[in-house]
């Protein structure tokens, strides 16, 4: 469930953004990391969506500068992201095995997921395991979600549904031969790239595994998506639990309906054939083979792809819709139209060489009559078969799959054109003639001619999926789409005059997409350079409120763009993964002394000067930045304006040790403690002696009026250690 708040998540706790974002409901809004941090060559630019699985965002790989997509694991029912920006179960015990349970089938699907190399599957380029978490790095899919093109490009025909499937239907073949499902097919899970080629996203194998084994399946679920078998207890899924899916989002897109949610349909099924609410004229082929694969219980609907493409194939009248659609009777009459034309010339040759039966001689052969009429060919007028006695055409065989062409049906007909071939009625006629298939081989085309063929489709603007010369179900589909477009007859094979027009197509399509694609790199530099801009103008914004890594610490930027400083003094928690990460530093009394009570959100103290150079030179290797302690005079610039806030002289009374940061109220520039809590350690020293170094801004040991003001300092020795000194850092914005 995603909810739209009128603010977008806040990043840190008292910033906002002024802008409308979707924000799935997680948490806190601190369960999202914010953009600019940084995961191996990837940095986060912004969020896209999050589930109770985990959280979605777009990233950029800064080693190839192009765009990813970056799924993080986060699971709402055991994860939790802590303050540190590390992600881990919520508590011990059940939520701690169920959280590492989950996670390893996160890396595990990630891991299956990276092996396939195919057009109509969203390509897994790596995982990573950091921050007690996983990341899966994806590709960027250029286009809109299946339900965002409908919504922009109104009621699909069947052409259009039926190119969708042939791709999709070749995905789906590739993961379950890899023994895999989807699980999760939606609209919403169905990329459209520009040129119309579908791509398989956001498989839920993993996600449906971590909801069973959590007992929460149904949140993981999609009603009217779903098949019955995939709710409790989940049992007995495979390629027919895909296919209910798949089904659904083809009635969905030729019908603007969702499909009935399937627990309902179990006591009284009321989901209507997809030919009762079609919004399109549909072929009773593809209508009942939608209608198959949504049936309730998995038993009765097809049991592999290629079943259900089978019936798909098969061919039929079209019926539904809403009055006469492309798909209906404009297509039928370009059919009409060439079938009598190619009939009467046939006819007109026959009356000049053959004379009729009825007028010969006894005895005289009778003429072999290539041209029947429909009621002789098949009886029904409904359709005739091309070819000898007995024998299928290739249209009879596979039905056509067009891409949608002209509505008004002038010139060709292609979006409207039934699966099968030409329908005739009962006074139009068929002429015998060789197949489409023996044509082609005819040929002799090898698979480099194939290979030539596909790039020149593509370069036409219809997708064969991969150029390699190997002719398949994606191929024949292209093929008969630019046929339809060109007004022939959609078979799916190609003769010597369909070569030869092809590549005249593909250079013609070459040189406006050259023209195309200039104009768009020069508009893609411009809109970069513009969001560049944009970027850098964000990135000094001051009060701008940052983490360069989740063990970083909180950076604001100061007036002035070019500087940023500790938003809080450097906590215990901070020091810490330092320590950690270098082995230790100083004598250790930063973590073990017993003189008043730390916890992580404290100011670590007994750092000397020393100590916080080790410190601010871990964080520049660390980020890349370059991290170092504030000078004097920047300091003080920063400190403007602040009030006592962890001092004894404040309260009045005398303390037991310091204050968490952020205790104090933040000044002008957004810092907090910059009086009072720790004297800081600066860059400073003075009179030439730099054995000893300045610091700033009192302690709460402090209890006179003089020293805690901005401008209070005294110098102390470099290796000095103290409860009462401590430090934050600067960084350089470049």
């Amino acid at each position: 469930m995603v909810l739209t708040f009128e603010r977008c998540a806040a990043y840190a706790a008292d910033q906002g953004c002024g802008q409308v974002r979707e924000v799935a409901m997680m948490a806190d809004a601190g369960d999202v990391l914010p953009p600019g941090t940084r995961l191996a060559e990837f940095e986060i630019e912004r969020y896209l969506n999050a589930g109770g699985f985990g959280v979605t965002y777009l990233a950029w790989d800064r080693s190839l500068d192009t765009r990813r997509v970056v799924k993080e694991y986060l699971p709402r029912e055991w994860g939790t992201r802590r303050r540190d920006g590390t992600v881990g179960p919520r508590t011990s015990g059940d939520d701690e095995k169920g959280y590492e349970w989950g996670l390893k089938r996160f890396v595990e699907e990630a891991q299956k997921l990276a092996r396939f190399k195919h057009p109509h599957i969203v390509h897994v380029y790596r995982v990573i395991e950091a921050w007690g978490t996983a990341y899966m790095v994806m590709e960027h899919v250029e286009g809109r979600t299946l339900r965002a093109e409908a919504k922009a490009t109104g009621s699909w025909s069947e052409s259009r549904v039926r190119h969708l499937l042939e791709g999709l239907l070749d995905a789906l073949s590739a993961v379950h031969a890899a023994g895999m499902l989807h699980r999760d097919i939606k609209p919403e899970n169905v990329m459209v790239r520009p040129g119309g080629s579908p791509v398989l996203i956001d498989f839920g194998s993993a996600r449906q595994a971590v909801g069973a084994h959590s007992g929460t399946l149904t949140g993981v679920l999609t009603p009217g998506y779903a098949p019955l078998e995939q709710y409790p207890p989940g049992k007995n899924q495979g390629a027919w639990t895909d296919i209910y899916s798949l089904g659904a989002v083809a009635y969905w897109a030729l019908s603007g309906v969702e499909p009935d949610v399937a627990t309902e349909r179990v006591e009284e099924d009321r989901l209507r054939p997809l030919s009762a609410v079609a919004r399109v004229g549909v072929s009773t082929g593809l209508a009942s083979a939608v209608d198959a694969s949504l049936r309730v219980f998995r038993q009765d609907r097809p049991q592999s792809v290629e079943e259900w493409r089978a019936q798909l194939a098969s061919t039929g009248q079209v019926q539904g819709g809403e009055g006469h659609s492309a798909d209906g009777d404009s297509a039928r009459r370009w059919r009409r139209s060439a079938a009598l034309a190619v009939g009467l010339a046939a006819a007109l040759a026959a009356a000049l060489l053959v004379p009729w039966s009825r007028g010969l001689p006894d005895g005289a052969p009778a003429a072999d009559s290539s041209a029947l009429t429909a009621n002789e060919a098949g009886g029904t007028g409904e359709s005739a078969v091309a070819g000898s006695a007995g024998e299928e055409t290739p249209e009879a065989r596979g039905g056509g799959v067009d891409s949608e062409g002209d509505d008004e049906g002038e010139g060709g007909g292609g979006a409207g054109a039934e699966p099968g071939g030409a329908v005739l009625g009962e006074e139009e006629l068929a002429v015998a003639g060789p197949p489409p298939d023996e044509v082609e081989r005819g040929l002799g085309l090898d698979r480099a001619a194939w290979r030539e063929i596909q790039e020149e489709l593509t370069a036409s603007g219809f997708d064969p999926g991969v150029a390699d010369g190997l002719v398949g179900g994606s191929t024949r589909s292209a093929l008969r789409a630019w046929q339809s477009s060109r007004g022939a007859l959609a078979t799916g094979y190609v003769d010597a005059d369909a070569v030869s027009a092809l590549g005249e197509a593909a250079e013609d399509a070459a040189r406006v997409a050259d023209r195309r694609r200039a104009a768009r790199e020069a508009a893609d530099r411009e809109a970069e350079a513009q969001r560049q801009a944009e970027l850098e103008a964000e990135a000094r914004r001051p009060g701008r409120v940052f983490r360069d890594c989740p063990e970083c610490p909180e950076m604001v930027v100061l007036a002035g763009g070019v500087l940023a400083m500790g938003r809080y003094e450097v906590t215990v928690g901070e020091y810490r993964a330092f320590a950690l990460a270098t082995g230790g530093t100083g004598d250790g009394r930063w973590r073990d002394h017993d003189w008043f009570p730390q916890t992580d959100r404290h100011p670590v103290v007994f750092v000397s000067w020393d100590d916080a150079q080790e410190y601010v030179s871990w964080l520049s290797r660390r980020t890349g930045a370059a991290y170092r302690l504030p000078t004097e005079a920047e300091w003080e610039r920063a400190a403007s304006g602040s009030q006592p806030g962890c001092d004894e002289l404040g309260r009045g009374t005398r303390l037991d040790g310091t204050c968490p940061v952020g205790s104090s109220g933040a000044n002008a520039a957004g810092l907090s403690d910059m009086v009072g809590n720790l004297w800081e350690w600066t860059s400073g020293c003075r009179e030439g002696d730099c054995g000893r170094r300045v610091v700033r801004g009192g302690s709460w040991l402090s209890s006179h009026a003089e020293d805690l003001r901005p401008g209070a300092h005294f110098r102390n020795t470099a290796a000095l250690r103290s409860d009462g000194v401590g430090f934050r850092v600067s960084r350089t914005l470049d």
